[in-house]
């Protein structure tokens, strides 16, 4: 009877092992901040270093968190994607602020008191 490499338990048990990293890193990337923020939102390897010393916690919420945040200032702002990362890039603290109880009112507060558009205020701030 002729031998099955693939069969091989060393080789099944390393298959086993690669796949499973395969997977938890397919876990961890779609739920830790930092690969939505350098991977799906595109920032550079520069703007990462500058929200890990201006805005470290924000590396630690999760990918849902971030993500609402993002989707708050490109909501009530009408941002682009190209547009939030140069918001990022200039105020990465905002990533700190609360997308409901905190980003969403502020933007909302500075709309009515200035008596704003929001492509007003997006040009302002950009």
């Amino acid at each position: 009877e002729e031998f099955d490499e693939t069969l091989s338990p060393i080789l099944l048990d390393k298959n086993f092992t690669n796949v499973t990293n395969d997977m938890l890193l397919a876990v961890v990337e779609s739920n830790v901040s930092y690969f939505y923020l350098k991977n799906e939102l595109g920032l550079s390897e520069g703007d990462m270093w500058r929200i890990t010393f201006e805005a470290p916690s924000a590396l630690g919420m999760t990918t849902d968190t971030i993500r609402r945040k993002i989707n708050v200032l490109s909501d009530t702002m009408n941002l682009s994607k190209p547009e939030i990362r140069i918001l990022l890039q200039k105020f990465p603290t905002l990533l700190h602020l609360s997308a409901d109880s905190n980003l969403a009112p502020k933007i909302l507060f500075l709309l009515r008191l200035l008596d704003f558009s929001r492509q007003e205020l997006k040009d302002m701030i950009l």
